[in-house]
């Protein structure tokens, strides 16, 4: 896999190198190279910039106002405007980030970082993107007698009960027969916090497939023309009926290892809805493939 994402790369190096093409990836993919408006107070009517070449700066663009003539970097309101790194440098950062580089050593080496702190902080900002593209775009699961299951997870506990006592951080999840996924980050599981998730993350009319937590029964009976079917693990792990949580079990799983691999851990609480926002986004859009990088940045940038 590793192979396969570093030939990729250098593909995609050597595609962008072009200025030109450059520009056209970034026209065709994020709207924040085409579609700025001249700001100046005095200019008429604030027509769309327009880009020109520019060499002196490594972007090899700029915008230029074609009424009152002023200039703005082609950074101005995007991601970049933080960072001092060529466009191409940039599209490279995000291009690991989403094919789960987890090593600020590579993003240093491959986008020219001269420190770590500023590596992490570009990871950050892609993070927090991926975050504000989900709440944003969160749709509700279930409704139409569609079956939802629901549980809950300890995001990290101690192996083999060794070592200092961590502090519990509970997710809530949720996953309906198409496979779309909710997580969320909560302080307990009482009644009245499952009665807000529900109603944050489901649609009415749904059928609810549960553990036997008692916080689940009140939640759903909150829920118009909602049912609620229970399996109890303590005697089996599919009831007689079929009800089960495999699915929402498996995407614990999955996401546990994610977060391993990542190094995310318990050190770092203040940032696990900032995590589930990476996880959720790319769990949606990276299974498409390399081959679909344009899209991920389509549906990355222009929230």
């Amino acid at each position: 896999m590793t192979d396969q994402i570093d030939n990729s790369l250098k593909k995609f190096i050597i595609y962008l190198s072009d200025q030109t093409r450059l520009l056209q990836f970034s026209r065709t993919y994020s709207y924040w190279l085409s579609r700025l408006r001249c700001s100046k107070v005095t200019c008429i009517d604030n027509p769309y910039m327009e880009t020109e070449s520019y060499t002196s700066h490594s972007d090899g663009f700029r915008f230029r106002c074609p009424k009152c003539r002023s200039t703005k970097s082609i950074r101005t309101d995007s991601l970049m405007s933080g960072f001092n790194m060529p466009a191409l440098e940039f599209f490279i950062g995000i291009y690991l980030f989403f094919n789960f580089e987890s090593k600020i050593s590579r993003y240093m080496k491959e986008c020219g970082f001269k420190s770590k702190k500023t590596a992490r902080k570009f990871v950050k900002v892609l993070r927090n993107v991926c975050l504000e593209h989900y709440i944003l775009n969160v749709e509700r699961i279930g409704g139409n007698g569609q079956i939802v299951q629901i549980d809950e997870t300890l995001l990290f506990k101690r192996k083999g009960n060794v070592g200092r006592v961590l502090r519990q951080i509970w997710i809530i999840g949720g996953i309906d027969e198409t496979g779309e996924l909710f997580l969320r980050k909560v302080e307990n599981r009482t009644s009245e916090t499952m009665i807000e998730v529900f109603h944050e993350t489901c649609n009415p009319s749904t059928q609810f497939w549960t553990d036997g937590w008692s916080a689940y029964p009140r939640a759903v009976s909150s829920m118009d023309d909602s049912t609620h079917e229970v399996v109890n693990h303590s005697e089996n792990f599919v009831s007689p009926s079929g009800v089960h949580t495999q699915n929402i079990e498996n995407a614990w799983k999955c996401l546990k290892v994610w977060m391993r691999k990542n190094n995310y851990n318990h050190e770092s609480e203040r940032n696990i809805p900032e995590y589930l926002g990476e996880y959720l986004f790319k769990r949606k859009y990276v299974d498409i493939g390399v081959s679909g990088f344009g899209e991920i940045i389509r549906a990355f940038l222009n929230n």
